[in-house]
């Protein structure tokens, strides 16, 4: 009878490690963080590996205000159109081009440029894109910001909204979400994060 006993005592407590094993994973994967992703046009041989909308002439004149900091983005512009960032590809190829694109997410306006201009980048630790847990879409804004009780809204969202990432460095990070004309914010987790 106590063999028996204990080795139900045993499976019991097996089957505990078990279901405490398996919620504990869960728990794990439900709280993985926010993704870091860094975001490339072109792969390791210059190919383009995105999609292209259109091809176009311009000019590029300064490095890229979009994507501050990368030595490979660029701030062009096509009649009377501003495209921010342009990459070049890792081994530029002649006739010269960038692709523009207006998020890590979109279509690429490839633009054929006479050449590129010698500027160091703005250094920054500013991600170009965001990815929130409530759908939103983000992509840095490169004209005014608006303010919401003191909080810049550096981010242009989907829906008309703004967000304004959260300083930290946890694994974790959050973004203050909401209308650049309203007068609240709501924090939201930042589900991905794009640098370029």
């Amino acid at each position: 009878m106590r063999r028996r006993t204990a080795a139900v005592l045993a499976a019991a407590v097996m089957l505990a490690g078990g279901v405490a094993g398996c919620s504990s994973s869960r728990q794990h994967a439900a709280a993985a963080g926010t993704a870091l992703k860094t975001f490339h046009a072109y792969n390791a041989r210059g190919d383009l590996v995105v999609t292209v909308a259109d091809i176009a002439t311009g000019s590029c004149w300064t490095s890229s205000i979009a994507a501050l900091g990368s030595t490979s983005a660029f701030r062009c512009l096509a009649g009377n159109t501003i495209y921010d960032p342009c990459f070049v590809a890792p081994h530029p190829a002649r006739p010269l081009q960038v692709a523009c694109l207006p998020a890590p997410w979109g279509r690429a306006e490839v633009l054929r440029v006479p050449n590129l201009p010698q500027v160091e980048p703005i250094k920054s630790g500013r991600p170009w894109a965001l990815v929130l847990s409530n759908g939103a879409r983000c992509v840095t804004a490169t004209g005014t910001v608006p303010q919401v009780h003191g909080v810049s809204l550096g981010y242009t969202c989907t829906g008309g909204m703004a967000a304004a990432l959260v300083p930290g460095t946890a694994a974790t990070r959050s973004a203050d979400f909401g209308s650049p004309a309203g007068t609240t914010l709501r924090r939201v987790t930042v589900k991905t994060i794009w640098r370029a």
